[in-house]
């Protein structure tokens, strides 16, 4: 799948279309922008295979860096908590179940090697390699 393709299917997607819209909001980090959630979406997908659901890969890749704490600052450890945090109202509201919530929040909150976590699943490792 190209960048192009993913970005079709996203606007496309129902479930989809409410974190987009939440993350093209953000525009305070340059080196985090759509531009960058969009390539680390289409590894995740290309590094999970068949093992991950592609939306919550998505949805995963989309929110990963849904909080930005800057790099000398001394809670950057916990970026990744503060964004799987903040992505939970985003994903119920987009109607996500509580079970795919948990398991794309936990991708997000592992992803981060700042935080020194190993991610458990097959979608916080691929998320973590494709960021």
């Amino acid at each position: 799948m190209t960048l192009g393709q993913l970005n079709t299917w996203v606007r496309a997607h129902p479930s989809l279309s409410p974190i987009l819209a939440a993350v093209e909001k953000r525009d305070d980090d340059a080196a985090h922008d759509l531009s960058h959630l969009f390539r680390v979406a289409m590894w995740t997908l290309k590094l999970g295979k068949e093992a991950i659901d592609p939306t919550e890969a998505v949805a995963a890749a989309l929110l990963h860096d849904l909080v930005n704490v800057p790099k000398d600052h001394p809670d950057r450890a916990k970026a990744s908590e503060y964004s799987a945090r903040d992505a939970m109202p985003i994903l119920r509201k987009a109607g996500f179940s509580p079970d795919s919530s948990d398991r794309i929040c936990e991708a997000i909150r592992d992803h981060s090697f700042s935080r020194g976590a190993t991610p458990c699943s097959e979608l916080g490792k691929s998320l973590q390699d494709a960021d």
